[in-house]
């Protein structure tokens, strides 16, 4: 049976942390810093447990660079530093879903993915369910985001997962018997 020392526990941490504050923007400085850590210790556990670097797969890769590409060519034309800026932001916050397709190739964190994701939307639930008790009535529902629009369209991202995560343990719980 494999045995977790400190360090790999505590990445399992900050991935658990990371995949919360990615999936509920609470907060910016939550993202920033426990992006930046995982980042720092997913060096060192590769580093340290001579991790080989995975490689990515070529449904996902080859479209991802594609994108970027064409937002690239259609960005320079205009030479606007906004626009570049804004593209800039934009790879640069999509790069936490590499660091998360490292971790779990070199370890599967399938129940880290798991309890996040279940945290995360029961945070989500829980905060809407205080806002709707606290909020003056008719007043639309924002959550953790400025919008309510949002705020909508990242429950819509996280609930599939969650319903999946569910519909999984329903069915490990009956083919048990």
């Amino acid at each position: 049976m494999y045995r977790h020392d400190l360090a790999d526990q505590i990445w399992s941490g900050f991935v658990f942390l990371a995949l919360f504050f990615t999936s509920t923007f609470v907060s910016n400085a939550g993202i920033s810093i426990s992006v930046g850590l995982l980042a720092v210790l997913t060096l060192y556990m590769h580093y340290k447990n001579n991790y080989g670097w995975p490689i990515l797969q070529k449904g996902f890769l080859y479209p991802y660079i594609i994108f970027f590409l064409l937002l690239f060519v259609a960005t320079i034309p205009l030479f606007d530093f906004p626009s570049l800026h804004k593209l800039w932001r934009c790879f640069y916050w999509s790069l936490p879903i590499f660091l998360f397709y490292y971790a779990g190739a070199v370890r599967n964190f399938p129940k880290i993915f798991e309890k996040s994701t279940l945290f995360s939307m029961l945070f989500l639930s829980g905060y809407t369910l205080y806002l709707v008790v606290t909020l003056p009535e008719g007043t639309r529902i924002s959550g953790t985001l400025s919008h309510p629009n949002l705020y909508a369209v990242l429950v819509e991202l996280i609930l599939p997962y969650v319903i999946c995560i569910a519909l999984i343990y329903i069915k490990q719980q009956f083919t048990a018997f």
